[in-house]
């Protein structure tokens, strides 16, 4: 039988809607997340932009990759987790260098917290999920003109002890500003994309757990 809920204009969350088996989804304001652990499976966590944004350049390596342009970051965020169990991050980015000024150096990593959401204090940088690329100059003035690079990132680590929740970012670096999210040119025309997936795997599931390295970032 299928139910649909809706939800009164304006709610920020969050709204806790049961599933089955002990599985819950929570509306943070913005799109249903995973809530408490349920069930003997993998759960899986999604976010890229809405639309197309544009990133401005940033040369400190801090800053949270945006995923609007109200500079909300791009976040996968799991309510309850599991000590032991397996997070892996997986992210890729197809974005555009708008400039014809020159090339645009651009590198990601993937950071996340497993408690209280306090930046950078609480939050560990996954060491094993750097990526990036160097992205040429546009050759002109128009939307077609931009030129693209495609890069990603993928690791995995075992949730601590004393973890309570999981919130995964991206920290970027960029020495020009970027579009990103999506362009619709149709056909194969050169895009923007950005996607930022976690997946919490149980323990018993995982034989050899991955070799990521959780890095205190507040240090």
């Amino acid at each position: 039988m299928a139910v649909r809920y809706t939800l009164r204009a304006g709610t920020t969350g969050p709204v806790v809607l049961g599933v089955d088996a002990g599985d819950v989804l929570i509306w943070d304001g913005t799109h249903w997340v995973p809530g408490a652990a349920g069930g003997a499976g993998p759960r899986v966590g999604w976010d890229q932009p809405p639309a197309t944004i544009l990133v401005a350049a940033n040369l400190v390596g801090s800053i949270p990759f945006p995923r609007d342009v109200e500079l909300e970051p791009l976040e996968v965020f799991f309510a309850a987790v599991t000590e032991g169990n397996q997070l892996e991050v997986t992210w890729q980015m197809t974005l555009g260098n708008i400039t014809d000024a020159g090339d645009c150096e651009f590198t990601a990593i993937a950071a996340v917290t497993f408690g209280d959401n306090v930046f950078p204090a609480d939050w560990f940088i996954i060491a094993n999920s750097q990526g990036g690329t160097r992205i040429a100059p546009a050759v002109g003035p128009l939307q077609s003109d931009v030129q693209y690079n495609t890069m990603g990132g993928f690791a995995s680590v075992t949730i601590p002890e004393g973890a309570t929740l999981a919130r995964v970012w991206l920290l970027y670096h960029a020495t020009r500003d970027v579009i990103a999210g999506g362009v619709n040119l149709g056909g194969f025309v050169p895009g923007a994309s950005c996607t930022l997936r976690a997946i919490e795997y149980p323990a018993a599931s995982v034989p050899q757990p991955g070799p990521g390295t959780l890095v205190p970032l507040g240090e």
